[in-house]
Order: structure tokens, then C-alpha cells, then sequence
């Protein structure tokens, strides 16, 4: 745990929402980081230069794209489909310098997440009516391209031979769900 003297944390993010035809909806929004640290003391030196902010992507994104596949008494037949980015980011502030002599040997891109790329599905049946109630029912994939990366990591420094671990994003999944509504 430490405690940087001071950050600049600059940055933008935009949503859209479109309804090109009656039958698609489209969303989105991206953000974009610029962070850098101004004072960051660590044995009585100033490593700003040199420290990662952590959990701090530059860019993020999502896509979103909800199709109305067909519609009637039975209720609605949707298909949605959900594109998210997330560029590579530092878990902790270590140095940036892959050198044993600079901070301790600690080094912020042993334990730097992966780059996410991750495309879920959904097909829905919504409003399907029922005694006394509605029912939805649904089945979806999550991550359905098996994008591999990294969530979190632990760098245990040269006091332990630099032993890093790290845990991973979930692999494809896929399920289903029933709703009722009453």
C-alpha cells in the first residue's frame, strides 16, 4: 500500500444511442485516460517519471446492438449483442523499469492486465404469455471468442525470487435463463 504525493487525471467519455430502423437498437460510448503522476515518494525519491497509475485504461469501449428478430402475441424475439474493450492497465504503481536496481525491483508490467476483447451473445424470448404472468426466456454466451486475459496479478518481488501470480478472465460461457413475471 502506498500513497502517491499527487496525480493528474485527465480524460473524456461519449455515449450514443441510435434507432436506425424500428426493429434495431444501437448504443455505445468510449473514454479515453491520460494520467500521470506529479509526486510519488518511495524511500525518499521522487519515481513520478517512472510510476504506473493503476487501473487506469487509456481507451474503453462498448457495442451494443439489440435486433427485434420477430414479434407478435408470443411476445418478442430479441437478439443482442455486446462488444467491450478495455486497453491494458497496471494493477499497483511500481516502477515502469524492468531494472532490479530501480524501486526495490518491482516492476509494474509483471503484474499489467491483458488487453480485453470480449463479445457476449443473447437470444431472447420476452413477454411470452402464460397463466398469470409472463415468462422470458433466455439463452447467452459470454466471451464467446475465448479472448484470453489477464484480471489481476500479484508481484511478490525479489524477497521471494520475483514470484508473480495472476488470475484470468472467465473462458467461454454459455447458459440460459427463465423469468417470470406475475
Amino acid at each position: 500500500v502506498r500513497n502517491a504525493g499527487s496525480a493528474d487525471i485527465d480524460g473524456l467519455e461519449v455515449e450514443i444511442q441510435a434507432l436506425p430502423v424500428s426493429w434495431l437498437q444501437l448504443s455505445g460510448n468510449v473514454g479515453y485516460l491520460n494520467t500521470a503522476y506529479n509526486r510519488f515518494i518511495n524511500n525518499g525519491v521522487n519515481i513520478a517519471f517512472g510510476a504506473a497509475l493503476p487501473a487506469a485504461p487509456q481507451f474503453t469501449g462498448n457495442l451494443s446492438a439489440d435486433a427485434t428478430l420477430m414479434g407478435g402475441d408470443y411476445g418478442q424475439l430479441h437478439l443482442i449483442a455486446d462488444y467491450t474493450h478495455t486497453d491494458a492497465y497496471y494493477f499497483y504503481p511500481y516502477s515502469l523499469s524492468a531494472d532490479p536496481t530501480v524501486n526495490g525491483g518491482y516492476y509494474a508490467g509483471s503484474t499489467k492486465a491483458s488487453p480485453q476483447n470480449i463479445v457476449d451473445l443473447r437470444l431472447r424470448l420476452s413477454g411470452l404469455q402464460v397463466p398469470g404472468g409472463t415468462v422470458d426466456v433466455e439463452m447467452w454466451g459470454k466471451n464467446i471468442f475465448n479472448d484470453k486475459y489477464r484480471i489481476n496479478g500479484i508481484d511478490f518481488g525479489p524477497g521471494f525470487g520475483n514470484m508473480t501470480i495472476s488470475n484470468y478472465g472467465m473462458p467461454p460461457t454459455f447458459g440460459g435463463d427463465v423469468t417470470f413475471h406475475w
